[in-house]
């Protein structure tokens, strides 16, 4: 990847607590107190924090709630577990992840203990079908590292082993039915496939080449295709998805 470091943000979108993002498994959403409020959050990579606004209902409309440090550096991407009650916030430059709880009335942000470390060279995070496990992407160590989250208090507990990778892995992506997983893989060009395994462990099925320098994928909402955006090679790859295998 380009040795220039550029800025960005990542929006997450928590309507009332459902979250919206691209390639990312969205568990489905817990019913919210009748006075949640609608949020937008975003990591701000510049200035270290994570940002919220609530959103009008009627019109869109956007407006400042709260900015709050992460403690870590470089905080770049946000994953929530499936009763949305808690945010993790992966910070790549300082390789940790920090946690926060979100007030379920008022949706404020308040720091859960200090951000937890995990493997050179963060680069994604994602909370995975199971609900009780968030993986780590490390894009310099080759490797995919899982957290068990704790449902009471959000707290990460480290599991124990690293999955393996190809060649600097940046997006982890789950299909719909919860059952496999594609990890795009930048300096291999090529997808790895696993299995999720109901306690949240991943087993390697295979790969599968792409595009030059794959960066992103997502799923159709049907499970029949996966859509890879190559960098290098200026293209999108679309691939059919065997719901067997």
């Amino acid at each position: 990847m380009s040795g220039r470091k550029i800025a960005q943000s990542v929006l997450i979108l928590i309507v009332p607590m459902l979250l919206v993002a691209c390639g990312s498994y969205n568990n489905p959403p817990s019913t919210p107190p009748a006075t949640a409020p609608r949020l937008v959050l975003v990591a701000n990579s510049i200035s270290n924090s994570i940002s919220s606004f609530t959103v009008d209902s009627t019109t869109g409309q956007l407006t400042a709630k709260e900015t709050v440090p992460t403690g870590g550096k470089n905080s770049r991407i946000i994953a929530l577990e499936s009763s949305r009650r808690f945010a993790y916030v992966g910070n790549s430059t300082s390789n940790n992840i920090s946690i926060f709880a979100i007030d379920a009335n008022t949706g404020h942000l308040s720091a859960v203990g200090s951000p937890v470390s995990v493997g050179s060279g963060l680069g994604f995070i994602v909370v995975g079908p199971t609900s009780n496990v968030l993986y780590a992407v490390n894009s310099q160590a080759n490797g995919i590292t899982g957290f068990s989250i704790n449902p009471s208090t959000g707290a990460l507990t480290p599991l124990s082993g690293t999955v393996p990778t190809d060649s600097a892995p940046v997006q982890l992506s789950f299909h719909p039915s919860g059952q496999f997983a594609y990890l795009a893989n930048f300096n291999s060009s090529d997808l790895t496939v696993y299995r999720v395994e109901s306690s949240g462990a991943l087993g390697l099925l295979g790969a599968v080449p792409t595009g030059l320098s794959p960066s992103a994928i997502s799923m159709h909402p049907s499970g029949n295709f996966a859509y890879v955006a190559s960098l290098s090679s200026n293209e999108i790859t679309t691939f059919s998805i065997d719901q067997t295998s």
